[in-house]
């Protein structure tokens, strides 16, 4: 029997020391899935509020772990919604548009021991408004991102993800956007607004490297 053991803890320990040397993860990325509300584009024109509709929202982060603990992040967000008017009979558009968002920015703090943690995050960068309708002009906007969530360390390289954000696009005040490009002149809306907002809610897996 103790030969057993000897041999046994013999094949164990250098499996250990091994671990033990592994290298600490830098690189993370998490696929996320969500909800997005809120926001509206108000109409001088029209006297009209335009609603962004409430929808999915899909993502995609990448993270750098820097030297006092935080993340670095890289970060794509995406949405098809539609902009609509709550009332009836009201003149102006709707139409489908397709929101992408790209951001770079920081997550602080990323504790990694086991467990639930909070954190916060940070991001600035574009967000392009594309609708699904002939003619109309695309709108790229100076967009960011404020938000907070938990994470889960299942494993020292798997980590389950909870996370709220608010996505804010800054428009130019009193301009006109989804201009027609076709030549026949006016846009879709004459925005008196200078920011659009969604609320998200979204989960992801993080995977480390």
């Amino acid at each position: 029997m103790r030969n057993l053991l000897i041999a046994l803890l013999s094949a164990f320990l250098p499996a250990v020391a091994l671990a033990d040397h592994i290298p600490p993860a830098r690189f993370e990325i998490t696929p996320m899935i969500g909800f997005a509300t809120g926001g509206s584009f108000d109409d001088d024109v029209s006297d009209a509020s335009f609603d962004v509709d409430d929808n999915a929202i899909v993502g995609l982060t990448f993270h750098i772990t820097s030297v006092t603990g935080g993340q670095y992040e890289f970060s794509y967000w995406r949405e098809d919604t539609s902009l609509e008017s709550p009332l009836l009979f009201t003149p102006g558009p709707e139409f489908d548009v397709t929101v992408d968002y790209l951001q770079v920015g920081g997550t602080y703090p990323a504790d990694f021991g086991k467990g639930w943690h909070p954190y916060i995050v940070a991001t600035i960068g574009a967000a392009r408004w594309d609708p699904d309708q002939a003619g109309l002009d695309s709108e790229t906007f100076f967009a960011g991102t404020i938000g907070g969530g938990l994470r889960y360390n299942m494993t020292e390289r798997v980590a389950l993800k909870l996370e709220g954000r608010a996505l804010a696009s800054f428009l130019d005040s009193n301009s006109s956007v989804f201009c027609f490009s076709n030549g026949g002149g006016g846009c879709a809306i004459a925005a008196s607004g200078d920011l659009v907002t969604r609320w998200t809610a979204s989960a992801g897996v993080a995977f480390r490297w």
